[in-house]
């Protein structure tokens, strides 16, 4: 994580060290704008517009893998129509769960909204830490007598400071981001109700 960070330290560095920071903020592409003034207004944009095809590749595999794993065990724990959680018989490969996710993923690449689908995708993303970080909170609260397996440096700063920078992130999403991205769980709610409800028999 620390040699991660460093890069993206390097890299906004550099890219702040090359054009002004009211620049780089009114840019569509900074990083493209960036390498454009010390690599050539061709070379510069080509190479960084390679390096991002193959991060979005591998950003996307990663995803793809993530959330098929995420519609298994949900349709495993019966959240889910069963047939999401068969696995491949050679591989243990959850195949259906996989493909049902392809398929969402090509439909937002189809959308042609870069915009949008980051929006939408960024909202749901953030969303995704407050409850751990409420739940974080709560079993610290619960006196249980267990004593935690490992101590949360400055907790009186740390957990505030999280609470404000995941609010932030979801304000910064915008009113599409919020919008869509409410819609979008609240048509999840729907289906988990429906699929809920007893099934009768004719």
């Amino acid at each position: 994580m620390g040699s991660v960070l460093g890069l993206y330290l390097l890299v906004t560095f550099v890219a702040v060290g090359v054009l002004p920071w009211n620049q780089l903020g009114v840019s569509h592409a900074p990083l493209s704008s960036a390498a454009a003034s010390f690599l050539g207004s061709v070379n510069g944009p080509k190479l960084i517009a390679l390096a991002a095809v193959f991060t979005t590749a591998a950003t996307g595999n990663a995803v793809l893998v993530v959330s098929s794993r995420i519609v298994f065990a949900m349709a495993r724990d019966g959240l889910l129509p069963k047939i999401l959680s068969y696995v491949h018989k050679s591989t243990g490969v959850p195949w259906i769960a996989v493909i049902l996710n392809g398929a969402l993923l090509s439909l937002v690449a189809l959308m042609g909204s870069v915009a949008f689908a980051a929006a939408v995708g960024g909202f749901l993303y953030v969303l995704n830490f407050v409850f751990p970080l409420a739940a974080f909170v709560a079993l610290r609260r619960r006196d249980g007598g267990v004593k935690p397996s490992f101590r949360t440096p400055l907790p009186q700063l740390v957990l505030p400071l999280a609470f404000v920078s995941t609010l932030t992130l979801l304000v910064a999403s915008g009113k599409t981001g919020i919008l869509a991205g409410l819609t979008w769980l609240t048509i999840g709610l729907v289906i988990y109700w429906i699929a809920r409800l007893p099934q009768k028999s004719f």
